[in-house]
């Protein structure tokens, strides 16, 4: 009699290790589950944002090359970009600076930071 409660105690022991392994792998799953879906949303929120600042700063590029203009002319490209040269000097004389368009591409950087 005692044999057989020695071997039931160990049965529902391992039935116990069964179901505290199961639990376990589910938490991991669920666990990893939540990591993925917090690491996309990031991701979704990051781009988003960056669409955003591209998009504003498109709409400001066309109210500029709107509003600034020499009489019914408005800025080239070439024109817009010498603007945008001077302002950035304007707003931060001490720092660097890489501009240009498709074609070619510049970098201005004073000799503090070099």
């Amino acid at each position: 009699k005692t044999e057989m409660m020695i071997q039931q105690a160990s049965l529902i022991r391992a039935e116990s290790e069964v179901i505290v392994a199961d639990y376990a792998r589910l938490i991991t799953i669920v666990d990893g589950n939540a990591t993925a879906q917090a690491y996309s949303q990031k991701q979704e929120a990051v781009a988003n944002a960056l669409n955003a600042e591209q998009l504003a700063r498109a709409e400001v590029l066309a109210i500029i090359q709107s509003k600034v203009r020499s009489g019914t002319l408005s800025m080239t490209t070439a024109q817009q970009l010498h603007y945008l040269e001077k302002l950035t000097l304007i707003e931060n004389p001490g720092g660097g600076m890489v501009y240009g368009d498709f074609n070619s591409a510049s970098v201005f950087m004073p000799k503090s930071e070099l």
